[in-house]
């Protein structure tokens, strides 16, 4: 680049240059230009993507990076192909606000459309931190790294699944039916506990399932229980009250969050319960 000589005009403002003035002009110039020398490519479709899905992923708390690795590929954005996680790694995080784990996104999209409409291939890549509450900011472009693949992260080990025993409701009516008059809540638990059957093997894993968990409440003479499979969202309630003995589930809408929960104290009005329309 020819700067102008001290005292010169400036070409195209009738003005003459000074040497600090000119200097600073000069530098200016190029800071502008390195800036977009480093600009990374990027369209408003793949920054759209790519905030989606950090969005998308902050809402499930993920114990590692591979979690969240998990959670991208598992939209549909990751389940397309059009991301893939090209980088992850665990952060150390002292608070739940600190970033605890970094993702690099590689969007890609294909050339679409023709004549004015027509797009060009484009592939960028966007640098993303999480912490304890999800997304830290938004996604931002940087430069794709050299070389690097798609992440494959390992599959889940199996885990045994907490399930409730097909068919217990009669078993829980008998079991309710022959409690003694005034039984404290550990006795109702015991007394539900022990009429559950052996939890079998589950098939696809081969490993022997969980027990439900059981909580029970005494209010004067009557009972509540529940029965509760929190991975599947499965509830059991059963209550004795005045005497009359009344087994249900409630539906899986009436289980979702911000609705019923699956306690005794919601055993206690069973009967108020009607089934969704």
């Amino acid at each position: 680049m020819t700067h102008p000589a001290p005292g010169a005009a400036v070409p195209g403002t009738g003005r003459r240059c000074h040497l600090v003035s000119c200097g600073v002009a000069a530098l200016t110039l190029t800071a502008v230009l390195a800036s977009c020398a480093a600009s990374s490519p990027g369209t408003a479709e793949t920054d759209r993507i790519a905030t989606t899905v950090a969005a998308a992923i902050s809402g499930q708390r993920q114990a590692s990076a591979d979690g969240l690795v998990r959670a991208a590929l598992a939209t549909q954005a990751g389940t397309d192909t059009r991301l893939v996680v090209v980088e992850a790694q665990d952060l150390h995080a002292d608070e739940l606000v600190d970033p605890r784990a970094r993702l690099v996104f590689r969007v890609h999209l294909d050339a679409s459309g023709s004549g004015l409409s027509a797009s060009e291939p484009v592939t960028a890549c966007y640098q993303a931190r999480f912490n304890f509450y999800g997304v830290v900011g938004r996604p931002r472009r940087i430069d794709c790294p050299a070389g690097a693949e798609p992440i494959v992260p390992p599959p889940l080990a199996p885990v045994a699944r907490v399930t409730l025993p097909s068919g217990f409701e009669g078993t829980l009516t008998e079991t309710l039916a022959g409690l003694p008059a005034g039984p404290s809540a550990e006795e109702v638990v015991a007394a539900v506990a022990s009429a559950l059957p052996a939890p079998g093997a589950d098939p696809n894993t081969g490993l022997t399932n969980l027990a439900p968990m059981v909580d029970a409440t005494v209010v004067g003479s009557d009972v509540g229980v529940s029965l509760w499979a929190a991975i599947d969202r499965d509830c059991l309630l059963g209550a004795r009250v005045d005497g009359q003995v009344s087994v249900g589930s409630p539906s899986r809408v009436q289980m979702q969050p911000g609705e019923l929960t699956c306690d005794p104290q919601t055993a206690l009005h069973l009967s108020d319960l009607t089934q969704p329309h």
